[in-house]
């Protein structure tokens, strides 16, 4: 089942009572140059995220961007998949990321309560969701396709 069908809400999925989760199963890239980046806001460690943001990025050899995902949570009632495919094809030292990322979030929903509003999440999405990409894109160029923590990329 896609993710989009799995969260359903705030704190909610679709497993119902007495079901089990198996497996979960992510897509492996082919590319050699891959990263990650993360970054999230909360009151305190450890506690839930007002707004989080996840990306991965791939390279290739002369730093254009094979494929880029960024996921936000924290924002709404539900995790987000942000498109990022202007991203897809560009010379990295030559894009605003930032620009792309402020485009793909400035009409999100977003949800207020005690903690943040609605405005707030926005804006850290944006910051945070560009904070995220470009230490994966970072983090990718460094990597020579070589054995890093146990995993070959």
């Amino acid at each position: 089942m896609p993710a989009d069908e799995f969260f359903i809400g705030p704190m909610l999925t679709s497993v119902m009572p007495g079901d089990c989760v198996c497996a979960v199963r992510f897509p492996l890239w082919p590319h050699r140059r891959i990263g990650t980046g993360f970054h999230e806001v909360s009151a305190r460690q450890s506690d839930f995220a007002f707004v989080a943001a996840a990306a991965q990025v791939a390279i290739d050899d002369d730093g254009r961007c094979l494929d880029a995902t960024l996921g936000l949570g924290g924002v709404g009632d539900h995790a987000l998949r942000i498109d990022v495919t202007p991203l897809i094809g560009a010379d990295i030292a030559r894009v605003s990321i930032a620009d792309i990322v402020r485009a793909a979030t400035e009409g999100l929903e977003a949800s207020s309560d005690l903690h943040a509003t609605a405005d707030y999440r926005r804006r850290v999405a944006a910051v945070l969701g560009t904070r995220a990409l470009e230490d994966a894109f970072v983090e990718a160029r460094d990597r020579n396709g070589a054995i890093q923590c146990g995993v070959v990329q």
